[in-house]
Parts: structure tokens; sequence; C-alpha cells
């Protein structure tokens, strides 16, 4: 079956709205995850350019540069679309994909490379609590280390299937095939941002329904062939995971927001929760008593930052 769907959304002659192509959709669909199985969009994946690792790769926007520490810090590259990750030979800690992306990160990291350096290499949780300079801390928080005991300091197994967990020799063991599923997807996300930006806010040609649907697997039945996006992007798994996290935010303000309110704060929002006003618009569809809405994401992260809804 699997094949059969890989085969319909590859051909340029079927759309995602293509009966074929609905129905194998909903087949291999499920309640928990609407994505499609890693096996399938992790082929389609590497056929972009990010995954394909031939040609260097568009840097993955600050906003959403969480790549763990045995990616690249500028493309979110790592072995598991067969990159070749190096470090920094001065700090050990920053890595890259290549020499083009370790010289576009120059600019940034000379700032932090000595303090880098200089400082004690972590073997507990509790030794991340440093104190560091803003820039330095971000990255020294983000390096390579024990998936269980956060040690930094001996030497690191990869997980061969999703090269995104590693484990010292103390710690050796594997985890679970979903754990390692969602590291997979997570990785392949931040490939689609390097390939075309974030999809948080991919408006649709019909309004979001007016009552709210049963579950994910029934707002992608409803939706799934309705994003104004290319015929083949939505049938893989990455897209599809997030819009349902980008959706989640507006979905639980308008479940829980009092009739009539005009106005909510977002404490601990993250960077990702800033993009894409279009969100709101997709989910507040349901609540006819708003006609205007004011929302302040307020987090360690940001800055203060008020987007309005009409």
């Amino acid at each position: 079956m699997l094949d059969d769907l890989e085969k319909e959304t590859r051909s340029t002659d079927q759309t995602l709205d293509h009966p074929r192509v609905l129905l194998l959709r909903t087949q291999v669909a499920t309640d928990s995850a609407p994505w499609l199985p890693t096996e399938l969009y992790l082929t389609q994946v590497k056929r972009g350019r990010w995954g394909a690792n031939k040609e260097p790769a568009n840097p993955v926007p600050p906003l959403f540069a969480e790549a763990a520490g045995h990616a690249c810090a500028v493309c979110a590259r790592s072995a598991l679309i067969g990159a070749s990750i190096s470090r920094c030979g001065r700090c050990k800690v920053v890595r890259y994909c290549s020499s083009q992306c370790a010289k576009a990160h120059w600019p940034v990291h000379k700032a932090v490379c000595q303090e880098l350096a200089n400082t004690a290499v972590p073997a507990c949780k509790e030794d991340y609590d440093i104190q560091l300079s803003p820039a330095a801390s971000y990255f020294y928080r983000r390096r390579a280390r024990c998936t269980i005991c956060q040690d930094a300091s001996s030497k690191l197994s990869l997980c061969k299937r999703c090269f995104g967990a590693a484990y010292c020799a103390k710690c050796v063991t594997t985890h679970p095939k979903e754990h390692c599923d969602a590291s997979i997807l997570e990785q392949c996300c931040l490939g689609l941002i390097s390939d075309m930006g974030a999809p948080l806010s991919i408006p649709s040609r019909t309004p979001f329904p007016s009552t709210k649907p049963d579950g994910w697997k029934a707002y992608f039945e409803a939706k799934m062939f309705d994003f104004e996006v290319d015929a083949g992007l939505l049938a893989l798994g990455p897209p599809c995971a997030m819009l349902t996290e980008a959706l989640s935010l507006p979905i639980i303000i308008a479940e829980h927001l009092p009739r009539q309110a005009s106005f909510v704060h977002v404490i601990g929002a993250a960077p990702a929760d800033l993009v894409g006003v279009r969100r709101f618009r997709e989910v507040f569809r349901w609540r006819p008593d708003l006609s205007r809405l004011a929302v302040c994401m307020v987090g360690p992260l940001l800055r203060q930052v008020t987007e309005k809804q009409p």
C-alpha cells in the first residue's frame, strides 16, 4: 500500500485531491498520527535539496534553530541524510556539515568560540547551569551529549537509525522506536524549513469547519487537500506534523477563551509561536462571538510582541 501511495504522489499526473491518492492517504492515516509513516516520507525528504545533501542547503532561521547537537548549526543537516558532521576545532561544541556552513556561521560563532573553549565540558545535568553569556549559553546547552545522563565529556555512540540520540558507555542502550521516529520527524521538519520555509500558516482554500473536528484525523480528512501548496507537499509527514503543532495553540485558546474576550496573553511562548497569524484565523472561524482578538506572546526568549487578529 505504501509503495502505491509513493508512486501516486510522485506522479506529475496525479494531484493530492485525486480519488486514488485520497483513498490511499486515508488508509495509511491514524487518529494519533495523521502524517505518513517514516519509511515513506524520509524517502521523499531525501529527494529535496536539504535531504539530497549534494549542494549547500539554506540556513534554518534562528526562530527554528533548535537542532540537536549532532546536527549542523546552520542548516540542521545530520548523518540521517548522509551528511558528514564535524565540530569546531577550537570550542569543540558547534558542529557543521560543510566548510560553507562554517564560513557562513563565523560572524556569529567568533563571538562565542573562545568562551565555549574556556568552559568545562559538562559531565552531568547539573553542569549545564553554569553562567555564560546568552549567545554562548545557547550553543552550550544544545551540545552533543548522552541522551540519558547528559554527559558530554565521554565518547558517545549515535543511534544508527535516527542519528539524533547518543549514549555514553555507562548508559549504552537503545531507545524505543517511537522516540526514534520522533527524532527523524523533527530532523525532517528542519529540513523542510531549510528547503521551503516554515509551513506553519499555509492558507487554505475553504474556511475551517464551523464546528471543531473530532481529532486530527477528521481535520485532515476535511482539509488535507485544500491547502494552497504544490501537489505532493502535504503527502509528507513533516508538513502535517508542523501544521498540527502550529494549530495546537490557537485551538487551545479558542476552546478556553471566555465569550466576548478580545485579549489573551500566552505566557512562556516559544519563538516559533510568533510565526503566522493566519493560523489563528483558520481556527477562530468556529468562534462567531469573536470579531477581534489581540494575542500577546510573552516568554524568556522573546521580545514583547502583539499580533492582532481582525
